[in-house]
């Protein structure tokens, strides 16, 4: 919870410059990502789970590390190796079985977890919380795993449970190492850092939520009236890199096609001498008070996870990322339209931004900003060259550590340049340098050092662009299953309902694997496997023999998966009724089950609500009724 590095004095003019980048710890939100409840954790007590001990570092490691970076990150990174695989005992807790462990970093502020090698079981659920219960993150399923690295968010306080259970059917328990742990240090670090100005600054210990300085405007006080649809383009980042964490703010903003390509538009610095982990990335959107004033409870948000890096140049500060999926309607995002004409000159500006990593605010600038003549000399790193710049003096509000990379919108409320740096204080007004977007439209000239490639993919030639609305209210997504015995074969040829009459694509792609195709998104689907054919598949004298022997006691079936198989009157029991049934099949006197079906399904049904992205990793399991010994042929 400290800066370190990540500030940097600069003289412009005699004028000290604060240098803004990644920012500083902040505290867990409640999250609406479409997270899961696990009904598990009502009873819970995490005293009675095993706990691992991690040895915390004292600042003066953290500085160490912080200065042998080019650039600051208020994290230090600590590799670790737990695995979920170590934890002997698995709890049952109604109808899911359960792992849980403690972890405990011994008067850590803070700290964050990235996992590894994470599978997430059929209906699996990870939640990771605090010992009193006051914070989560999660549930998580295999739907929000982007990659085989997972970093669900920032816990404050020295100790969490991290908590994953599965439906106790599940034959393949999910698994996942936790390879590092970032312990999270405060902005304590700035009285240490030779500054001595600006004191309220030095003296601001808090983080996150409600910890920005006071005279900064929360986003819907009248101040933000003109930009009410360019609000909701802006998120707050948490970046994660090898050398550890840092944030910045971005924006939604849109291209020629007005297709909803999720590209943001940050600040090349917010990454610059570091090594980004770009699918640990996480974009929080609607972070903000519903009103002027601030709240009395932490607002909700709204998460997608990974980006890749479409092009980024030193000489404007700018970065462009592309979100790894597409944002969901239920969202309620906001493209920012662009102009690269550097005339007219706006006659006022406004900056959205989340300074401190606190919820969304506004600074106004009533004043014509001005392209800035003179070189501008930054402490560590290449000066910016002349006429590459717009500077501005806020009227409203300031900037802050975490509001690099925000938006500078015109008074048409669409982008002209994105925070590159600048000074904090609610009593003097200093200088905020944005790099010009016109510049950045061509930047190094090629397609990962300019904007042009990416925002004007129909080589249109246009000089301004308007803002949308979030176009993927209509588009699609696709969920991919896999139906399969208890032995692993999987099931071709079944009737795949998916009790919808969206026009949903079923494609059998072989080894059990389905496609659910053309599903329109912020849908939900059931999916419902069924095949009642041939119901004398695999019933031979073996099977009636097996079934009869366990009726009479005399050697049990040796899975609950066969005792099923075994019911084939559907009476939740095995008695010689079943027996009798099996044998009028075998002798031909009957066809078909009289109160079964010829294969039954676990889960019988599966429901996915308000679908927002790709779903993968489901898995049916399928018994033949009746089969009590694998013999069936799963092709007929």
């Amino acid at each position: 919870m400290l800066i370190s590095r990540e500030y940097f004095w600069r003289k412009i003019n005699g004028f000290a410059i604060l240098f803004l980048w990644v920012v500083l710890f902040i505290p867990f939100s409640v999250r609406a990502q479409e997270l899961i409840i696990d009904p598990s954790l009502v009873n819970f007590d995490s005293k009675s789970f095993p706990t691992y001990q991690i040895s915390a570092s004292d600042y003066s490691s953290f500085q160490d590390h912080n200065q042998k970076l080019p650039n600051g990150v208020f994290s230090l990174p600590k590799r670790v190796s737990i695995s979920s695989k170590n934890v002997e005992h698995v709890q049952i807790i109604g109808d899911r079985k359960v792992i849980a462990f403690n972890i405990q970093m011994k008067d850590a502020l803070g700290f964050a977890l990235i996992f590894d090698n994470i599978r997430l079981g059929n209906r699996g659920i990870l939640t990771l919380m605090s010992e009193d219960k006051s914070q989560q993150l999660g549930g998580f399923n295999a739907s929000h795993i982007k990659s085989n690295q997972f970093m669900p968010g920032l816990f404050r306080g020295d100790n969490v449970t991290i908590f994953y259970s599965e439906p106790i059917e599940n034959k393949d328990f999910g698994s996942f190492e936790i390879s590092r742990i970032d312990q999270i240090f405060d902005n304590s670090a700035l009285a240490k850092a030779q500054f001595t100005k600006p004191k309220d600054l030095l003296e601001k210990r808090d983080l996150g939520f409600n910890s920005s300085l006071f005279c900064n405007k929360n986003i819907n006080c009248p101040s933000g009236a003109p930009y009410r649809d360019v609000q909701r383009s802006v998120m707050r980042i948490i970046e994660v890199f090898e050398e550890g964490i840092g944030f910045c703010t971005g924006a939604l903003i849109n291209n020629t096609k007005n297709d909803g390509t999720p590209y943001v538009l940050s600040a090349n610095h917010c990454q610059d001498g570091l090594t980004p982990l770009y699918h640990l990335w996480r974009f929080d959107f609607n972070y903000e008070a519903p009103e002027c004033f601030n709240p009395a409870l932490e607002p909700a948000l709204k998460t997608i996870y990974g980006a890749q890096l479409r092009s980024n140049h030193q000489g404007t500060d700018f970065m462009l990322v592309e979100l790894s999926s597409k944002v969901p309607p239920s969202y309620n995002v906001f493209f920012a339209g662009w102009d690269r004409r550097n005339y007219p000159t706006p006659k006022t500006t406004a900056m959205i931004h989340h300074p401190f990593g606190d919820i969304k605010k506004i600074s106004i600038d009533r004043n014509q900003p001005y392209i800035y003549a003179d070189t501008i000399k930054w402490i560590g790193f290449a000066p910016t060259l002349p006429f590459t710049h717009y500077s501005t003096d806020w009227d409203e509000g300031t900037m802050q550590p975490g509001s690099s990379g925000a938006p500078l919108f015109n008074d048409f409320s669409k982008i002209i340049g994105q925070l590159h740096g600048g000074g904090a204080d609610c009593a003097f007004s200093f200088r905020s340098f944005f790099g010009i977007f016109n510049i950045s439209w061509n930047g190094g000239g090629t397609p990962s050092t300019g904007l042009k490639t990416w925002l004007d993919p129909m080589s249109s030639g246009k000089d301004t662009l308007i803002g949308i609305e979030n176009p993927n209210t209509i588009g699609y997504a696709k969920i991919r299953l896999r139906i399969i015995t208890h032995d692993s074969i999987g099931i071709p040829n079944l009737l795949v309902g998916t009790g919808s009459s969206l026009g949903v694509k079923v494609t059998y792609q072989g080894n059990g694997y389905y496609i659910l195709d053309s599903i329109p998104l912020s849908s939900s689907i059931t999916i419902l496997p069924t095949r009642d054919t041939l119901a004398k598949n695999g019933i031979t004298i073996k099977i009636v023999v097996l079934t009869q022997k366990h009726v009479l006691g005399v050697t049990n079936l040796s899975s609950s998966d066969k005792i099923l198989a075994a019911d084939v009157s559907n009476d939740q029991r095995l008695s010689v009724a079943d027996v009798l049934e099996l044998k009028k099949l075998l002798l031909d006197k009957i066809t078909f089950f009289v109160n079964n079906a010829s294969w039954r399904f676990d889960p019988p049904l599966v429901r996915i609500n308000n679908i927002f992205s790709d779903v993968s990793d489901i898995v049916i399991f399928g018994t033949k009724i009746g089969d009590v010994d694998y013999t069936r042929d799963v092709n007929h």
